[in-house]
């Protein structure tokens, strides 16, 4: 027969009340609800009605989730304000990114012509014999947030070698400077992957982390593909908010989101190409 000890009911009654009290800190970040400034234990103990332990387990969950961060000398603060876009199946993102605070800035690693290979050939349906190859890193208010990397067809794309901001380019604002390119329609799968070596690097978090992998195709209004991207996210930094309807409510159709693959990256126009 097991015999109840107190003191581990006590652990798990508290373990518990963290686990709830950090999911509404979550909440709360993801709301923006505190700015750019966290608020001290006091403050959440008081708010929360729970122990300073219960308060600090909750924090230190969180700062395993990469939602905050613990600095000595400064304490508690939030990482950043995770991006977030309002998702319609009808218009794709909404036109600005929640918050409005956020600043976003890019910076390219690669950027190069390489050969063709059948299996970029058969994606993109073209006799292409080069593709513009460009990784970049999507940096969130200082941090690192995303690194993509991204296949373009080498006769579309090869004013970008020249760009004169090419080394701090989004691909929206490509896409908006290169002649007859009109993105219509992406087509995104995501997955939950370790990040690898290169990955952790440059996005600053410890091998084998959590990441969200992303790949993505964009395509042109005449159904042309005209890029084929892969992406490693900072799942802690990305939300997407969208609705759904039952079929009484008063909702047009047209803002129902039955699209499979609902867009996750955070950058870019309403296309969140970047």
């Amino acid at each position: 027969m097991s015999r109840y000890n107190s003191a581990d009911g006590e652990r798990r009654s508290r373990f518990e009340r963290a686990r709830r009290v950090r999911d509404m800190l979550r909440s709360q970040v993801l709301a923006d609800d505190f700015g750019g400034d966290f608020p001290p234990e006091d403050q959440l103990t008081r708010e929360y009605q729970v122990s300073r332990n219960t308060v600090r387990e909750a924090l230190t969950m969180l700062v395993s989730e990469g939602v905050l961060r613990r600095r000595r000398g400064v304490g508690t603060t939030l990482v950043s304000s995770p991006l977030t876009r309002v998702y319609d199946r009808g218009r794709g993102f909404a036109d600005s990114i929640s918050g409005g605070r956020q600043r976003i800035s890019y910076r390219t690693i690669t950027l190069q012509l390489v050969p063709s290979v059948p299996m970029l050939r058969r994606r993109f349906g073209s006799a292409e014999r080069e593709f513009v190859f460009w990784e970049r890193l999507t940096i969130l208010d200082g941090e690192p947030n995303a690194t993509w990397s991204s296949y373009l067809p080498g006769q579309l794309a090869a004013p970008l070698l020249t760009h004169p901001r090419r080394e701090n380019l989004g691909l929206d604002e490509a896409f908006a400077e290169l002649p007859g390119v009109r993105p219509d329609r992406t087509r995104r799968v995501v997955q939950a992957r370790l990040a690898d070596a290169r990955a952790a690097v440059l996005l600053g978090v410890e091998p084998d982390s959590a990441v969200l992998h992303i790949e993505r195709s964009i395509y042109a209004h005449d159904g042309s593909l005209i890029e084929l991207g892969y992406g490693s996210c900072r799942g802690a930094r990305y939300a997407v908010a969208y609705e759904t309807y039952s079929r009484s409510g008063a909702a047009d159709e047209s803002t129902t989101t039955g699209d499979p693959y609902p867009p996750i990256e955070s950058e870019g126009d309403q296309f969140g190409v970047t």
